[in-house]
């Protein structure tokens, strides 16, 4: 009997069904995890404790909860961040990743939350699972070399005359320094040579013949090169070279487009004037005042986004939806398209009614703005949602109506970190005759903006910290009575590389004062009549700078506001 062939249709028809099966059993209850689900969430065991304050049980419980989710987070964290990162970018961690913790925690369940005994401390203990992608993303878009991410292969290069990289010894001791730091960059470094001498005047010029670098270093099968030369005496000529010194240079190049990824100098007070590699305590000197310092250097905020630079500028429109007036136009304008941005070269091209139109060239990763863009914050408006097609970027925004004020935080010396200790016991110390008391509160962030400032409490000492050029910190004084004077001192604690600013402005956000201070601020404040509220920016005089790393650039102050009443 002749077999009977099942028509073409019903083949299809089981076929779907069979498909369509799958799917319901993965979305039934009880049903095994996909893979991708399995690598998005790790679960970790958080656990936190949190002294009570002034018998607060449901505070003191949300900060425990808080605190757990924190330390699932940092479990983490120390899986793909290489402890000199998570030391170094410290400050940027805790405020672009533990202070939003909901946001990398999927869910969590209780394992213990009760206070002690003698109810003085809270305790909490969480399974937490971890969106171990939305980490990864985060760190990579905070510029972090993460664990896992692809190895980068490097190519180590000098002068063939340089004084120090000639001697073998030499070399080997700065090639061993520069593999192990790479290494925590995502880099592997293939070898060490001397560059031919065609080549030298290009890899010295960092501004010019990209394309032929580019080319020669795609040829020596790398990613990228590194070019290192050293002068161990070099001589005064001109104004800029008033006296003697060593210098040590390095620059970072990307194979390919031949773009410079990260430029690095030192240079030294004294010039070693009788250098002799032969020497076992010249070489100790070299290692520590040249080498070891140039290294140190090489860090992920100094280095920018390999595969970036040098990319192609396209043309892109950019559609805006939920602008209601022109003064939201020029508010929104004036956040978003910021020089040294994808968008920093973007001009308007038209308006209507629903819509604002931009115009210019986009030169950064489409992929990785489709997952920034989204909930980002830019001064008053917020990015509800992207949608991203050919040449054209629409942007849902949104403006925030109500601000949403946050109180700043108990700074209890037990919970501060033992170097911020330090220079606040320091400064009080040194300052008797400031009659200061030690900071009860600290800043808490995020308060970059007018609309997220720190309510600031009268009469008390405030610590804060500015981490960068770029970061700062705002407070308002609320509540406040026409004619009452206010008087506000502001100290800065230790050292900076930054230059400190003060601006103040009255209820309305304008400013009305602005100080460059060295050290310190002690001024009156009179609130005018109509206002009752008052705003304080601290923050560094010139902004952010392109491919500062952030990690040495910043400083520790006080703040305190005193109610004086009227006179």
């Amino acid at each position: 009997m002749a077999k009977r062939r099942m028509p073409i249709q019903s083949l299809a028809r089981t076929v779907r069904t069979v498909l369509m099966l799958g799917l319901l059993a993965a979305l039934l209850p009880g049903a095994a995890p996909s893979a991708l689900a399995q690598e998005r969430l790790e679960e970790r065991i958080g656990s936190a404790e949190t002294p009570i304050f002034e018998d607060n049980l449901d505070a003191a419980k949300s900060r425990a909860v808080r605190g757990a989710q924190q330390n699932a987070i940092e479990q983490m964290l120390e899986k793909l961040l290489a402890a000199e990162w998570r030391e170094l970018f410290r400050a940027e961690l805790r405020r672009s990743i533990l202070a939003r913790g909901e946001k990398f925690i999927g869910s969590y369940r209780v394992q213990r939350l009760e206070p002690s005994l003698d109810r003085t401390r809270y305790f909490a203990t969480i399974y937490a699972h971890v969106n171990r992608s939305r980490l990864r993303r985060e760190l990579r878009r905070l510029g972090l070399p993460v664990r896992g991410d692809r190895i980068k292969p490097v190519l180590v290069l000098y002068p063939p005359q340089d004084p120090l990289l000639s001697v073998a010894v030499l070399r080997q001791e700065v090639l061993s320094a520069l593999r192990k730091r790479m290494a925590l960059l995502n880099f592997s470094v293939q070898g060490i040579k001397a560059a031919p001498e065609p080549m030298i005047q290009i890899l010295e010029n960092p501004y010019g013949e990209a394309a032929a670098r580019g080319s020669w270093l795609r040829k020596q099968n790398v990613a990228a090169g590194l070019y290192v030369s050293f002068d161990p005496y070099v001589e005064a000529a001109g104004e800029e070279e008033t006296r003697a010194h060593a210098r040590a240079t390095a620059y970072l190049y990307q194979a390919g487009s031949g773009a410079e990824l990260g430029a690095f100098s030192v240079k030294t007070q004294q010039p070693f004037k009788d250098f002799n590699a032969e020497d076992s305590s010249t070489r100790e000197a070299v290692l520590e005042r040249m080498v070891g310092p140039l290294v140190a250097q090489l860090q992920p905020g100094g280095i920018r986004a390999f595969g970036s630079a040098g990319g192609q500028a396209l043309p892109l429109k950019i559609r805006v939806l939920g602008l209601a007036s022109v003064s939201d136009e020029e508010s929104f304008a004036r956040e978003f398209f910021q020089p040294d941005t994808p968008f920093g070269n973007f001009f308007l091209s038209r308006m209507d009614r629903r819509t604002v139109t931009y115009r210019g060239r986009f030169t950064g990763d489409r992929r990785q703005l489709e997952v920034e863009l989204p909930g980002r914050q830019y001064g008053e408006f917020h990015i509800r949602h992207v949608f991203w097609f050919d040449d054209v970027l629409e942007l849902d925004v949104e403006r925030e109506e109500n601000p949403s004020y946050t109180e700043v935080r108990l700074f209890p010396g037990y919970l501060r970190p033992a170097p911020v200790a330090e220079i606040i016991d320091r400064f009080l110390e040194d300052k008797p005759e400031l009659e200061l008391q030690d900071p009860v509160y600290m800043e808490r962030e995020d308060n970059g903006w007018l609309a997220r400032a720190n309510s600031l409490p009268f009469n008390t000492t405030v610590y804060g910290f500015i981490d960068s050029r770029g970061d700062a910190d705002f407070y308002m004084g609320d509540e406040l009575k026409e004619g009452e004077v206010l008087i506000i001192s502001w100290y800065r604690m230790g050292r900076t590389n930054l230059s400190p600013a003060v601006r103040m402005y009255n209820g309305e956000g304008k400013p009305v004062r602005f100080y460059h201070p060295k050290n310190w601020i002690r001024t009156k404040y009179r609130i005018p009549k109509g206002q009752h509220r008052l705003f304080i920016e601290v923050s560094d005089r010139f902004g952010e700078i392109k491919w500062d790393s952030g990690g040495y650039l910043n400083f520790h102050y006080l703040i305190q506001i005193e109610r004086s009443g009227t006179d």
